[in-house]
């Protein structure tokens, strides 16, 4: 079972995905039981292909389970597509970051901002761009 050292990083997380929910798999636990079996499993910790320890929530766990469960190939079902957005920029327009500084500062214990002034998190990733002097 060694064979998958050369395989790519998403096939690596599907087969850390179905080693995890694999027992459930082949044996399913008995009606009522499910959630217990889950629990279980999001209360271990696990060892990420690279090495590194991650604990797995009961959700995400879930999620697997029943994507795997009526598969015809379970591990192609955990396996991770790519975003179809990756790679493209998500700036806001400047009459919707205005807008969204407008309730901020509404929303704010400090009473209203002063003209011109900007929230803090907007300069975050690139979601302010300078003003122009109008």
């Amino acid at each position: 079972m060694d064979d998958h050292q050369g395989a790519d990083a998403p096939r690596r997380r599907a087969l850390l995905r179905f080693a995890i929910i694999g027992d459930l798999l082949a044996a399913p636990p008995p009606k009522g039981e499910l959630t217990n079996a889950l629990k279980q499993l999001a209360s271990k910790t696990w060892t990420l292909p690279d090495g590194a320890p991650v604990r797995f929530g009961f959700s995400t766990i879930e999620d697997w389970y029943y994507k795997a469960r009526n598969a015809t190939d379970p591990v192609s079902a955990l396996t991770s597509t790519a975003r179809r957005d990756r790679g493209s920029n998500k700036v806001l327009d400047a009459v919707l970051l205005e807008e969204a500084h407008q309730a901020i500062c509404l929303m704010t214990r400090y009473g209203g901002c002063l003209p011109g002034a900007r929230h803090p998190g907007f300069g975050l990733r690139g979601l302010l761009r300078p003003l122009r002097p109008r």
